[in-house]
């Protein structure tokens, strides 16, 4: 069972592939898959236990100055001998509000005891904005 991060929900149609395979970013109950257009970044698949951080950051524009949210994730590459994370920044290519991103990654990091099912559930109304202060638990 894998959920589109993209659009927020179980299919997408937000032009970035993902009904071929080809989710820019997606969740399973115990991993996160993600996917940048950078040859040189190239997280794929992470298990929970990999991830090391996620983090809000303001990032701002080179061209314009002007500052956006996006979500920095810090994780140790599977084949990787030293201890230095790694990391991603998720946000601008994406559809989902970025702190609504972030809110639905931590809750995901955070849950490896949750049902799976009520997981992915309680993630997709936290990437489409609608939450309680109880699925921030």
């Amino acid at each position: 069972m894998r959920r589109c991060v993209a659009s927020g929900g179980y299919q997408c149609w937000c032009g970035h592939g993902c009904l071929a395979g080809e989710l820019p970013v997606a969740l399973t109950p115990s991993t996160l898959t993600i996917r940048v257009a950078d040859p040189r970044i190239r997280p794929g698949e992470l298990p929970r236990e990999r991830i090391e951080a996620i983090t809000p950051k303001w990032v701002a524009n080179s061209v314009s100055g002007a500052k956006a949210l996006q979500i920095e994730i810090a994780y140790r590459p599977a084949e990787s001998t030293d201890d230095a994370p790694q990391t991603v920044m998720l946000g601008l290519q994406l559809t989902v509000e970025p702190i609504n991103l972030y809110r639905a990654l931590v809750t995901w990091n955070k849950g490896a005891e949750s049902d799976p099912n009520q997981l992915l559930d309680r993630i997709e109304q936290l990437l489409r904005g609608s939450y309680s202060t109880s699925a921030l638990r």
